[in-house]
Order: C-alpha cells, then sequence, then structure tokens
C-alpha cells in the first residue's frame, strides 16, 4: 500500500442550501410513483391456439358444464401460461378432432397414439405426454392367465383401436385364434366382462384409472401386451411452432422428478382428482399477511418509540434505511396481494399458493413483478444513498478538522515520519508495538536504528529505504522477504513503502515510512499453496479424465488422467483449444456452453469411444463453474464398458430366464402329443398282429386271412415304419427330458451322478443345435468319446456341470465352424478318467485354436471375440466359477494357433 499523507479541509453546508436539497429531494419519489401508475407494464400479444380433444379418462375428457380436465389440459395449461397462449377447446371424438386437425381447423389435438399413417398427414411431439401399455381386460379370478390362454375365447375391441391390430397380430404369430367383439365404449367392455358376455377384453390400460370400486373389484388387468406412448399432434409442418415449446417443457418434466408435470402425473394417475385441501393454502396466505402487518405496525410506530425514548437524532441519522425498508415493503405487498388475486381468480390448473407466489413457470408474471419491484427498490435506493450522502454532510460540517496526531494514530499500518537527516520525528503505536520503541524514545534518533531490517533469506541487512527516497525523490517499495527485528529481537514479515513528505512548493521535508506485518499472510500464502498441491494431488489422483474449459474452449484444467490419455502434457494442454489437445471432446462445446448458460450439470451417457481397439462406453458429464467472475465448465469422461456390460449382461440374462421358462412349458405340452403318437403307434402294432385272439376273431367274422395281411405289411415294411415311430418319439422324449433338467434353475442341491451320463444328455442337446444364417449344424461334427468304464459317481450339482460341458462344446463347434480349409473335417474328443483323488474330462478341438494375447483374457468376465451381439463374454467366465469356486476344482486351457484347443476340467472325488 502506498500511503501520503494529506491535509484536511471543512466541509460546511449552509442552513438555505440543506432546504433547497431537502425540497428536491422529496420531489423525485413523487416522480417516481407518478412514473410508475402513469406508464402502463409492458406486456406481449396472447397468441391463440384451438385445441381438440376427446374423452379418455384421466387423459383428457369433457368433466362439468362441459369444460375440459384431465392430465393433457393440465400439461398444456402450464405450457400456455410460460408461453403467453390462449387456449380455445373444441370437444368431439377421436375422428373429428383427427379430421378437424388434418384440415388445419385445429391447430393441435391430444392425445393421440402414434402411428405410421398418421405421420403422413400431421407432425407429433417428440417427447410423450405419457406412456402406458395395450391391456388384456379378464376377469379376476378367471381362467385367463396369459395370452396364450385366450385361445377361442370370446374378446371385446374398439374397431379403431390400436390394440386391437396388435393383439391380433400377437395371436396370429403365436398361431392362436379368438373370436373378436367389436363394442362402442369402455363401459360396455367391463359390464360385457362382468356379466361373462366376454371372456376378455382388449384396450388401454389407462382405462382402469378411476373406475368404481365395484367395477374395479371384478375386472384384472395385470395382462399387458403392447407398450405405447401418448402424443401431442400439430397441424403438419407445425406453422405455428408449437412443438418446440412443448417439448421443452415436457421433455424437462419428465426428467425431473419433483416438477409440476410429475405432480399432475401423481395427481391423476392416483385416480383422486379434486381440488387440492385449502387449509394448508390458507395458513401459508394467513403468515405472510401476518408478517407483513407486524412490519407496518413497527413503521406506523416509529415516531411515538422516537418520542417515548428520546431517540429523536439516532432515527433521524437512519431516514435512509427506513426508505430502503419502506420502498421493499411497498414491493412485498405488491408480490403478495398479485399472487392472492391468481390464486383466487386466475387459477384454472388450481396451483398451490407458493407456486404462484414463486411463480417460477410463469417468467412474464416473474418479470412483471419484478420490474415493479425493482423499480420501487431502485427508487428506495437512490432516495436512500442521497439522504446517506446528505447525513454524511450534516455529519462532516459538525466537526473540525482532525489534526495530523489524530490521523496518525487511526491508521492501521505502522507509520514513521523523518526529517530530511533521517532522524525520526513522529511515529503511530502500530510503529511502536512493531520495533519494540516508544515514540519517546524514538524521537530524533536515526532510522536505521530503530528500524532494523534484513533480509529473510540471507539473513543481511537491507539499505534503510529513506536514503532512496530523499536520492531520487520516489516512492521505493520494500523488497519481498524483508524482516524488521525488534528492539527485544522479535522478528515481523514486514511489507510497503517509504514516500517523500513535500510542502506546498513539492520541496522534501522528509520520508514517511508506511508498513505492516505480514507474517500471518505469509503463513497463509504458504499454506495456501500446500493446499493447492494437495487438491492438485486429489484431481489428478482421480480415476477421471477431467478438463476445465472456459466458455471460448480453451483449457483451463488437465489432469493425469487426461494426459495418460492424450499423451499430452499438462503444460502442454493448458491454453489450448480442447478441439486441438482432445478433438473427440470438442463436440461437448454446445453441451459446455448450456452449462454454464442454464448453471446445470449435463450429462451424456455411454458414448462409445472411438479410439479404443475393443468396444468401450463412457459417460461425459459437464459441469458449471463460475470462479472469479470467470465462466467455464469441468468436463468429466468416466470407463463405464464394465458398468454397461453389466447391464447388458443383466437384459440377456433376464431374457434367457424368459426363454429358458417358455422352452419348459413348450417342453411339457410336446410330451403330451409325444405320448399319443408312441400309444397310438403300440396299439397299431398290436391290432396287426396275427397271435392275438381278437384280431384272429374279427379277422374270421370278415373273412379275411390274417398272414397275408401280415405278408403284405411285411412287403410294405409297415411293422419297420411304426417301430421307427416309436423309436422317434423315445427320442424325442429323451430331449424333452434333458431340456426341461437343463432349464432348471435349482443351481444350488448337489447330487452323486456320473460324469458319462452328463456328457451323453450335453451331446444330445448339441445335436439340436443349428444356425440357418451361418449354414452350422453339430450334427456335421464328428465326435469321439474316450470314457473309462470305471468312472466314479460324484457329488455335483448337476445342471451346472451340464452347463459347463454344453458350452464348451458349442464354443468348439463355433470356432471349428469359420475354419476355411479344404478337406477339414472337424473333430471334438473327449476324454474322461479318474485316479484315486481327482476325476478328469478332457475335450479337444481340431479348430482354429488361439494367439497368446486370447489364451491369457479367455476367463475374463464380458471379453469375447465373437461379433457385437453375438455373445456377451460371460461363457467361459461363468464355467471358470462353477468349476473353480462352487465344485473346488481346476478349469485349464491349452491353445496354440492352427492346432486346435483343449480345455482339461479337473474335479476332486471327495467321498
Amino acid at each position: 500500500m502506498k500511503s501520503i499523507l494529506y491535509s484536511h479541509s471543512t466541509v460546511r453546508l449552509t442552513k438555505p442550501s440543506f432546504n433547497r436539497i431537502r425540497h428536491r429531494l422529496l420531489s423525485i419519489p413523487i416522480c417516481l410513483f407518478l412514473l410508475l401508475f402513469t406508464i402502463p407494464p409492458f406486456t406481449h400479444a396472447e397468441e391463440t391456439i384451438r385445441v381438440g380433444y376427446f374423452d379418455k379418462k384421466p387423459v383428457s375428457f369433457s368433466g362439468e358444464e362441459g369444460h375440459p380436465r384431465g392430465f393433457a389440459v393440465d400439461i398444456l395449461t402450464d405450457i400456455a401460461e410460460e408461453n403467453r397462449w390462449k387456449l380455445t377447446y373444441i370437444h368431439g371424438s377421436f375422428p373429428e378432432s383427427f379430421k378437424r386437425l388434418k384440415s388445419g381447423k385445429i391447430d393441435l389435438m391430444l392425445p393421440i397414439g402414434y402411428s405410421a399413417s398418421r405421420k403422413v398427414d400431421i407432425d407429433y411431439s417428440d417427447e410423450p405426454l405419457l406412456s402406458s401399455w395395450g391391456c388384456l381386460f379378464t376377469q379376476r379370478g378367471g381362467s385367463i392367465k396369459s395370452l396364450a390362454d385366450i385361445s377361442g375365447q370370446r374378446i371385446a375391441y374398439f374397431k379403431t383401436s390400436l390394440f386391437y391390430k396388435s393383439l391380433h397380430n400377437i395371436l396370429n404369430g403365436l398361431g392362436l385364434t379368438a373370436d373378436f367383439i367389436e363394442v362402442d365404449s369402455y363401459n360396455e367392455i367391463f359390464s360385457g366382462i362382468a356379466a361373462g358376455r366376454f371372456d376378455a377384453g382388449a384396450g388401454d390400460r389407462l382405462a382402469l384409472v378411476g373406475l368404481e370400486p365395484e367395477v374395479e373389484q371384478e375386472i384384472d388387468g395385470s395382462i399387458v401386451f403392447h407398450p405405447f406412448a401418448l402424443h401431442v399432434a400439430v397441424t403438419d409442418g407445425d406453422p405455428k411452432d408449437l412443438l418446440s415449446k412443448i417439448d421443452h417443457y415436457l421433455h424437462k418434466g419428465r426428467s425431473t422428478p419433483d416438477s409440476r408435470y410429475s405432480k399432475h402425473l401423481n395427481y391423476w394417475l392416483s385416480g383422486t382428482a379434486g381440488r387440492p385441501s385449502a387449509l394448508p393454502q390458507t395458513l401459508a396466505i394467513t403468515l405472510v399477511l401476518i408478517l407483513l402487518g407486524s412490519l407496518l405496525y413497527i413503521l406506523s410506530r416509529i415516531s411515538a418509540i422516537r418520542r417515548t425514548l428520546g431517540l429523536t437524532e439516532i432515527v433521524e441519522a437512519r431516514a435512509s434505511l427506513n426508505i430502503l425498508i419502506i420502498s421493499w415493503a411497498i414491493g412485498a405487498f405488491y408480490w403478495v396481494g398479485d399472487s392472492l388475486v391468481e390464486y383466487f381468480w386466475v387459477n384454472p390448473s388450481h396451483k398451490s399458493y407458493l407456486s404462484l407466489f414463486l411463480s417460477r413457470d410463469n417468467l412474464h408474471e416473474v418479470s412483471m413483478r419484478l420490474s415493479f419491484v425493482g423499480v420501487v427498490v431502485l427508487g428506495g435506493i437512490i432516495i436512500s444513498r442521497i439522504f446517506a450522502r446528505l447525513t454524511a454532510a450534516q455529519t462532516e460540517t459538525k466537526k473540525t478538522a482532525e489534526n495530523l496526531r489524530t490521523t496518525l494514530y487511526s491508521i492501521g499500518d505502522a507509520v514513521i515520519a523523518t526529517n530530511t537527516d533521517g532522524a525520526i520525528v513522529r511515529m503511530n503505536p502500530v510503529a511502536a508495538k512493531l520495533t519494540g520503541w516508544t515514540a519517546e524514545e524514538a524521537s530524533q534518533r536515526p532510522l536505521t536504528e530503530v528500524f532494523h531490517i534484513i533480509n529473510a533469506q540471507t539473513r543481511e541487512p537491507v539499505e534503510n529505504p529513506t536514503n532512496q527516497v530523499l536520492e531520487n525523490g520516489k516512492i521505493v517499495d520494500l523488497a519481498n522477504h524483508t524482516i524488521l527485528v525488534a528492539k527485544d529481537g522479535e522478528e515481523y514479515q514486514i511489507a510497503d513503502s517509504a514516500a517523500p513528505i513535500r510542502d506546498a512548493n513539492s520541496n522534501i521535508t522528509g520520508v514517511v515510512l508506511v508498513f505492516r506485518d505480514v507474517t500471518e499472510k505469509y503463513s497463509l500464502q504458504e499454506s495456501l499453496k500446500k493446499t493447492q498441491n494437495y487438491l492438485s494431488n486429489i484431481i489428478n489422483s482421480m480415476p477421471s479424465v477431467l478438463v476445465g474449459v472456459n466458455i471460448d474452449g480453451e483449457v483451463t484444467q488437465w489432469n493425469s488422467e487426461a494426459e495418460q490419455f492424450t499423451d499430452i502434457a499438462t503444460e502442454n494442454a493448458l491454453g489450448r483449444s480442447l478441439a486441438e489437445v482432445f478433438p473427440r471432446l470438442s463436440i461437448e462445446m454446445p453441451r459446455v456452453r448450456e452449462a454454464i448458460q442454464n448453471r446445470q450439470t449435463q450429462f451424456n451417457p455411454k458414448q462409445t469411444c472411438p479410439e479404443s481397439e475393443e468396444t468401450c462406453y463412457e459417460d461425459i458429464t459437464i459441469y458449471p463453474l463460475v470462479a472469479n467472475g470467470v465462466e467455464g465448465a469441468v468436463i468429466r469422461v468416466d470407463n463405464v464398458t464394465e458398468r454397461v456390460q453389466m447391464e447388458e449382461m443383466m437384459v440377456q440374462t433376464e431374457k434367457m430366464l424368459s426363454i429358458g421358462g417358455l422352452a419348459a412349458g413348450m417342453a411339457h405340452e410336446i410330451n403330451n402329443p409325444l405320448g399319443i403318437i408312441s400309444q397310438a403307434a403300440q396299439n397299431a402294432m398290436r391290432r396287426l398282429s396275427t397271435t392275438l385272439p381278437a384280431n384272429q376273431k374279427i379277422a374270421a367274422e370278415l373273412g379275411i386271412d390274417l398272414k397275408q395281411i401280415d405278408t403284405y405289411l411285411k412287403k410294405r415294411e409297415i411293422p419297420r415304419f411304426l417301430e421307427n415311430i416309436k423309436t422317434a418319439v423315445n427320442r424325442s422324449s429323451e430331449i424333452i427330458q434333458n431340456m426341461l433338467n437343463f432349464s432348471t434353475t435349482n443351481a444350488s442341491q448337489r447330487e452323486t451322478c456320473c460324469i458319462t451320463d452328463i456328457i451323453k444328455e450335453s451331446l444330445t442337446l448339441a445335436h439340436s443345435d443349428y444356425d440357418l444364417k451361418k449354414k452350422f449344424d453339430f450334427r456335421n461334427i464328428q465326435i469321439e468319446t474316450h470314457l473309462a468304464e470305471d468312472l466314479p459317481q460324484i457329488s455335483i450339482n448337476r445342471i451346472e456341470i451340464q452347463q459347463v460341458v454344453f458350452n464348451l462344446l458349442k464354443n468348439a463347434s463355433q470356432a471349428m465352424n469359420d475354419v476355411s480349409r479344404d478337406n477339414y473335417l472337424p473333430k471334438i474328443t473327449i476324454t474322461a478318467s479318474a485316479d484315486q483323488d481327482n476325476l478328469t474330462l478332457k475335450l479337444t478341438d481340431n479348430g482354429p485354436g488361439m494367439p497368446a494375447a486370447i489364451k491369457a483374457r479367455i476367463f475374463e468376465p464380458f471379453y469375447t471375440t465373437k461379433e457385437i451381439g453375438a455373445g456377451t463374454g460371460l461363457g467361459l467366465s461363468v464355467s471358470y466359477f462353477i468349476i473353480v469356486k462352487r465344485h473346488q476344482g481346476q478349469f485349464q486351457v491349452e491353445s496354440e494357433e492352427d492346432k486346435g484347443t483343449s480345455f482339461t476340467i479337473t474335479l476332486p472325488r471327495g467321498n
């Protein structure tokens, strides 16, 4: 800090001039209030939007006195308030509303499901109003439990319903038929199901919302079959640009749990539609009125308090504060009053008083209120500032100029004044405290004796700054790291400067030395450096790539992960364009600017990494950042490949569980006709036998020679055909039984069994594995088994071991299918043996083999060499877990390129 001593002059205002100023000030608030009430508030012209709707509870319907109601109506009301739309509703049936929209007689229609044929004539919102499902309505406790049970049943439907077509296509795909009956309303469907006229009904699941309790007890809507979304539609081409505003509201509302969209959704789908309780609103309004009334009462009593306590001068001194309070009170009364008017008279959506008070969803209303309150408060601030300056001027006229001693002693820094000889002539208490010398002791002593300074690093004496000031007549700053050694030996880190003292003729009459103790500041600076290093270490230790950018896309932060990912050092990245040092992140700059502008985090999940050799996914998060007035953002890149793969695996697992259940059900169903076929073949063979007395008796009655018939049948090989039927039926039954065993989900039960049976069952399953796309058939592979005859039975989980063997067979067959060598014959060799402690199973193929790099990672989860979508990379990982972890065995692989692969499984025999 550079300090120069000035003389002080007294400022005075005469009484007449003060009165003139006061009269002018009194005219300012009058002009402001006249300005407020004569200039009309700015507004925007309302745009009329014609809205067509039809009865579809609870989304939209015509309520009491024909007024539109429903979830979609409330949503559109919110959007209209935000965009200053005036809504005109036109009620009609769905065909009527759709025809009006196509012909341009209405601007907007709600709600409507998406279809490609409709898209030709109209435009849809990108964001849906809400999503639902097609539903099969059935009678509670009835016999229909799934779609498979409706074959041959009576199904009620609407002719124009999308769900009828969807259900009809599903049944055709399953080879099922049903008797579809057209009706006119959901009430007819529900009453018909309850009365037994219909077995089920097809329609929108939303029709169940708000049902009468007695109807709801009769109807079951748990079977769904077709997801769909309801949209807002506009005239083709969207000439009024309505969809962008509607999509903005829906996107924001659907992604925010506590939004007005979510509140409308919960309100209408809960089945309790009605006006919200007025008690909380009344309490909130009462509390606000009490607080404002108390404030006004206090303001009205200021004069009485002033007279009672004798605080007239204090109150007058605080006139500027009183003006500010009054201006804020006027603004608050306007805000509360405007909110009350909206709540009681302009509230079609039945919003709460608090939401209208804050008006977060109505920018126009907020701007109107802020305009009024801003002008009032700004006027109050201006008047308050003028009164404050006037008060300061009055105070200044009542004071005499402070002498040099008072000024000197009031300075917070240490001050020492010398004459031209360098002798001390004046020193303030702060200087006395730091030097250890009293003013009396230091007077007329050389400055170098009292003000002893050294270099903090070298401990060498520092040149007296007064000599330099007297020589060149300029201000001299003390060097950094300067230490003052006090009289008692105490040391202080000091800073600041020495300046010349000049008289009226600019002649130097001495030197003033101003300094202060910065020991604590230097300590804080060192601590700050340590903290900065600590934070830098934390940022560089994070596993995520962190890149800071300003609004122009220049890099401001670059952690060690970013260095490793890009091979660009921090010092080479800072200050450069993001597109230059991290090109693929430059596409995020629009989101960076949006995050900075809206002060909202932007999240871009599951982005593929084009620079990775393997499939890699990343989450990119952009955090807005404002520091020291500089706007910017932090881009965080996280590798989420494993998480994405886990999610895909969970989806695939759920799908396979569903397929497994379906396969098990089909297997049970197929067993029934197989039993009939087997029994019929057996009966046919018995009826053709020449030895049965019953056959001989009937042949005699008909005059037929059984021996000739038998000779004919044998020559036509009829017995052999029947025997083939029995053999095929027995084989099919065996395959189905293996499928049932394989699809069981009991993964913890162990049993004592022979590995030979498991191998045979796995081979039976594998023979049914084929792929038409790849022209792959397991039956074209030569299977060679070498199974010891004395293999012991061991305690294992039969299903898990069968899963491992089947997986190895499938992997080997698929690998060999890709071999294109001439005269190549795929072959799998299975060997099983046992010793005193272990049972060893070895599966070898003559396929393409594996390179060392793939072999080293073959048991890693999610690692696969197959095409995307052809495998999850979990087969061998799960197999390894089953053998090593669940059965305490060993699982080894041997492979060379072009020489095949061999897997060896070792299982302990136990007891």
